[in-house]
């Protein structure tokens, strides 16, 4: 059974996809592990709990803020952030099967 014109234009379509997204998904990793390293550079409080602990200790932070923080913010963020890097991990594996499938409908249209 040989595909039409269309056919071979989306599965064509979809191989070029296919191909760069190693290139976009390690971009967007590359990304996520960018804007955690930032912030547990520059905005300390919100990612890395440690630091946090250490300047509710020193007594450096307002009340207000140390409840804020120190209840929610570390947590959160870094749920945040494993989240975004299992979606990714996700889209890696769904575009793994494409690329079989799409070799599969190839290998049994050469038939």
């Amino acid at each position: 059974m040989a595909l039409s014109s269309e056919e071979e234009a989306l599965l064509a379509k979809r191989a070029r996809r296919l191909k760069s997204w190693p290139y976009v998904g390690g971009g967007l990793l590359g990304l996520l592990g960018a804007c955690g390293l930032w912030l547990w550079v520059k905005v300390p409080y919100l990612i890395n709990p440690w630091a946090l602990g250490d300047a509710i200790r020193g007594g450096s932070l307002s009340e207000s803020t140390v409840l804020l923080l120190a209840s929610m913010l570390p947590v959160v963020l870094l749920m945040l952030l494993l989240f975004a890097v299992a979606v990714v991990g996700l889209i890696f594996a769904a575009f793994a099967n494409e690329r079989k499938l799409i070799e599969m409908i190839r290998r049994l249209n050469t038939h």
